[in-house]
């Protein structure tokens, strides 16, 4: 039938009488609605049509129309159907009449399919007027009447849909009040209200995250938990209802780290699984092409869920049988997806990072590799300038930079810096993960300068730090780290060139860093200490005896607040009293040279392998005492001597 309404007359006919049902519908998009002439938004048929010339059309015509435009636009995301819809409802609602009881419906049409529009475009223009149709919805509905339930529902909707672009709490406080008021409403037992339920429940919880109020991820659990209760076994839905209830009960772990939360959130995810296979081995009639389509990209995002839970787990707990749980999960997750899915792409992600986890933990060098194999499979999927190649080139810099730690392999720390360097060209100025990828180059390329001592390595090294800290606010909290690592890469490329300029370029970074740490902050000791032997460094080449003072005073500091008294640093302060002494000859700064070499030397934390340098120290100081002793007892015996023949 549908092959021979090739003309306006027909189409009138078959959309005015509606002699079509639901499934009809994408048929009808592809063969009949290219034969709509555009005019048909005239309010008049200027033919001899069917009902005689001059027939006004009724509303329910053009909202048939929009409606076969919505079912296309549902299939196909063609933009240009949706814009047709809405003008066709916009039409409906010109042509209604104020008090007429389709007003309502009308209007939340035209709502619905601004809403339909902002998910695909999220422009904000479009969630205004879906707001303002469903106010308007609302607002011409008589009280009690059946269908004022789902207008508030669909403007709660509306209102979460804008706190999610905006974040402004009174969006999210105006989605929880209307689709409360749609829950209130509701009779038990009706089709819509678990639906209702898990709405009311996610915008408990999109508020939650925002305000981290206890209060509200337990009503999402609860409203959650509706939804499932009142929803019978084998339902459609139901994998749904049970998803959304363990991803709240995950949200609440990560506030709480209460474990039976993540467990609560397993289970769920699990039940979840086994419905949706349920409902599939029930709906073995249907086409293999429409079971494979929908089944399996449900399927795969329950899996994924139920990986991301096992692996919040296992960051809480560290048992290997979670990390286990997450990949087996998420390989699940991937083997279930057609290979042009775009949910591919995340799949992929998730399951390289549930093999880096492992890796943390075992060390295994299989598990890096799985790592970087499956996050480069996620770029290969992902469309340049995609916002989500920034964590996939950060990832798999970093599994190249633990690879490297392990193996010392020139290839990986070359990878690496390829690309965090990509990150970096991906990712706009004045982003907030600027500075720290920056940071992070400038690691690499210090990593890279100690494996080869190439000058330019440590050049560049510095130039990434430096861009760093002068792209970090003042007052940020990784100001002092980077400011830190910035003077210690000018420390580095002194001892390397002996530049005066680079020594007082370090001093002066370092400084910086010690005065921005708090006091009570654990790594201020290591800041005096890194201070103290900058001076000590610049003390070797200038010989000012200020420098050496302040190397004292820095190092003694940085040993005075440590309880652990680390060797290293005991042994430093020691090479630095010794210096002042061959500068002074005060015998109190020899006396502490040796007293600190001989605590350095004696220390039960100390590293074995640095037993012989601590011992030399010690013996040059001991060496130097003697030599000193020497030498002034034989200006004594010359002394007398002298003494002796003038008499």
């Amino acid at each position: 039938m549908l092959e021979r309404c090739r003309t306006p007359q027909s189409v009138t006919i078959i959309i005015f009488k509606k002699n079509i049902n639901n499934r009809d519908w994408p048929q009808l998009c592809k063969t009949v609605l290219p034969y709509v002439k555009p005019d048909l938004s005239q309010p008049t048929w200027k033919d001899d049509g069917p009902w005689g010339e001059g027939y006004q059309f009724p509303s329910t015509f053009y909202k048939n129309l929009a409606n076969s435009y919505l079912h296309r636009f549902q299939h196909t995301g063609e933009l240009h159907d949706i814009d047709h819809a809405i003008s066709y409802y916009q039409t409906t609602v010109e042509f209604t009449p104020y008090g007429h009881s389709e007003l309502p419906n009308r209007f939340n049409n035209v709502g619905n399919s601004y809403s339909y529009r902002f998910q695909h475009t999220r422009n904000p223009q479009d969630i205004e007027s879906a707001i303002s149709y469903h106010q308007s919805a609302v607002k011409s509905t008589p009280p009690r009447h059946a269908d004022l339930p789902g207008w508030y529902s669909n403007l709660g909707t509306s209102y979460s849909y804008r706190f999610q672009c905006t974040g402004d709490l009174q969006d999210i406080d105006c989605a929880i009040s209307h689709i409360q008021t749609a829950v209130e409403s509701t009779p038990s037992g009706q089709d819509e209200l678990p639906n209702r339920f898990r709405n009311l429940g996610n915008s408990y919880l999109d508020r939650f995250k925002c305000t981290s109020d206890v209060q509200d991820i337990d009503h999402a659990i609860s409203y959650h938990q509706s939804a499932v209760d009142s929803t019978s076994f084998g339902h459609i839905d139901l994998p749904d209802w049970f998803n959304n209830l363990g991803n709240s009960y995950l949200c609440r772990f990560k506030h709480t780290g209460n474990l039976q939360d993540i467990d609560h959130t397993i289970s769920h995810h699990k039940s979840a699984i086994r419905i949706l296979e349920f409902n599939h081995a029930l709906s073995h009639h249907q086409s293999a092409v429409e079971s494979t389509s929908y089944g399996h990209v449900d399927l795969a995002n329950l899996f994924s869920s139920l990986g991301n839970s096992y692996l919040f787990r296992f960051e809480r707990t560290g048992l290997l049988q979670d990390i286990e749980g997450a990949i087996f999960n998420h390989q699940r997750a991937v083997q279930s997806t057609p290979s042009s899915h775009t949910e591919l792409l995340r799949l992929f992600f998730n399951l390289g990072s549930s093999y880096f986890h492992r890796f943390k933990h075992t060390s295994d060098l299989q598990d890096i590799e799985h790592s970087i194999f499956h996050h480069q499979n996620a770029v290969k999927l992902t469309p340049s300038g995609h916002a989500d190649l920034l964590k996939l080139f950060r990832n798999i810099g970093n599994s190249y930079t633990h690879r490297f730690k392990i193996t010392g392999e020139h290839q990986d720390i070359d990878h690496a810096i390829s690309h965090f360097k990509s990150a970096v060209e991906c990712t706009p100025s004045g982003h907030t993960d600027l500075p720290d990828l920056f940071n992070k180059l400038g690691n690499l390329y210090l990593y890279r300068f100690k494996l080869t001592g190439d000058l330019q390595d440590i050049g560049h090294a510095i130039s990434h730090y430096q861009t760093t800290v002068e792209s970090t606010s003042s007052g940020h909290a990784n100001l002092p780290n980077w400011s830190s690592d910035l003077g210690n890469s000018y420390l580095h490329r002194f001892e390397c060139t002996g530049d005066p300029q680079d020594i007082d370029h370090a001093i002066f970074h370092l400084q910086t860093t010690v005065k921005s740490t708090p006091s009570s902050h654990s790594d201020l000791p290591n800041r005096f200490n890194n201070l103290g032997s900058s001076y000590a460094h610049r003390f070797q080449y200038t010989g000012d005896p200020q420098d050496i003072d302040h190397a004292i005073s820095h190092l003694q500091t940085a040993v005075e607040s440590t309880p652990s008294k680390l060797p290293k640093w005991l042994n430093n302060l020691g090479n630095t009293y010794l210096d002042r002494f061959q500068r002074t000859g005060n015998l109190q700064d020899i006396d502490h040279a040796i007293f600190y070499h001989q605590t350095a030397a004696g220390s039960t934390s100390s590293d074995p392998d640095d037993h012989p340098l601590q011992f030399n120290n010690l013996g040059n100081s001991y060496c130097t005492i003697s030599f000193n002793s020497a030498v002034t007892r034989h200006g004594a015996l010359q002394n007398a001597e002298m003494s002796r023949l003038s008499r």
